[in-house]
C-alpha cells in the first residue's frame, strides 16, 4: 500500500511538528527528537513571523510569502514602486 500524495489537511509548520511530538514517533535511529530534519523543522515553526506591511502575525516564512504574493495583504499591494528606466 502506497501512503498517499497530499496530505488530508491544510498544515503549518508550527501544527505539524505539535503533531508529529504529540504522537512521540520514532525512526529506525530512534526518536525523532534526534532526527536532524526534525530539529530544523521544530526551528522553523518557531519562526512566527508578522507582516511587516499589515501587523499580522505568526506567519512562518513560507506563510508570510504566500500572505504578501497571494494578494491576502492589502498594504502590501498598495505599495507602488516606481520603476526605473535607465
Amino acid at each position: 500500500m502506497q501512503p498517499p500524495e497530499r496530505p488530508k489537511k491544510e498544515w503549518t509548520l508550527k501544527s505539524a511538528v505539535e503533531q508529529l511530538e504529540s504522537c512521540d514517533y520514532h525512526a529506525i535511529a530512534g526518536s525523532l527528537i534526534w532526527n536532524d530534519a526534525f530539529i530544523w523543522i521544530k526551528y522553523e515553526a518557531s519562526l512566527d513571523v508578522v507582516c511587516p506591511f499589515c501587523g499580522e502575525g505568526e506567519f512562518d516564512k513560507i506563510g508570510l510569502k504566500l500572505h504578501l504574493e497571494r494578494g491576502h495583504c492589502d498594504e502590501y499591494r498598495e505599495v507602488d514602486v516606481p520603476c526605473r528606466h535607465t
